[in-house]
């Protein structure tokens, strides 16, 4: 198990998903990266899991393309280090570059969800909520924005009745 150069996993949360891991019968062993190692063919050769965190839509746009599997050719760089590869899927994401209107491009993300997570080339752990905690009759408050998550971007617009 490796944390993926990401900072923010602590050893005790690694310690608690090997736990859980060993629990089933698998053998967990840690072998973190050095974050010089971020980019380069030893990270791409590791044959266990990488635990990181990004956005969901990062996960099913450009860590999921076949344009960014990491190769000698790139210099090891690429967001989609897990190698995964599907034409179907690349012509979802081609869909969903250029779809600019709401509806469609919440159904095409609906899409790419349910495509990610029946062909199980993503394992989440756990999904982190952002609540936008507001006082009950207050009218126009939207969801965050991405990729920030920003919720209170349009808070002049909020209103009562």
């Amino acid at each position: 198990m490796n944390s993926g150069g990401n900072p923010s996993l602590s050893h005790c949360e690694m310690n608690a998903i090997a736990i859980g891991w060993k629990q089933l019968g698998m053998a967990v062993d840690f072998s973190p990266f050095p974050l010089s190692a971020v980019a380069n063919e030893l990270r791409w050769a590791y044959p266990g899991f990488e635990i990181g965190g990004t956005s969901l839509e990062d996960v099913l746009t450009v860590r999921r393309s076949c344009r960014n599997i990491p190769t000698a050719a790139t210099q090891w760089r690429g967001t989609n280090r897990s190698g995964y590869c599907n034409q179907e899927y690349e012509s979802l994401l081609d869909r969903l570059q250029v779809a600019i209107e709401p509806a469609p491009r919440l159904q095409l993300m609906r899409e790419a969800v349910r495509f990610v997570m029946t062909d199980m080339s993503v394992f989440p752990l756990y999904w982190e909520l952002n609540p936008i905690l507001a006082v009950a009759g207050v009218k126009n408050v939207h969801p965050p924005t991405q990729p920030m998550g920003f919720d209170t971007v349009n808070a002049w617009e909020w209103d009562t009745e």
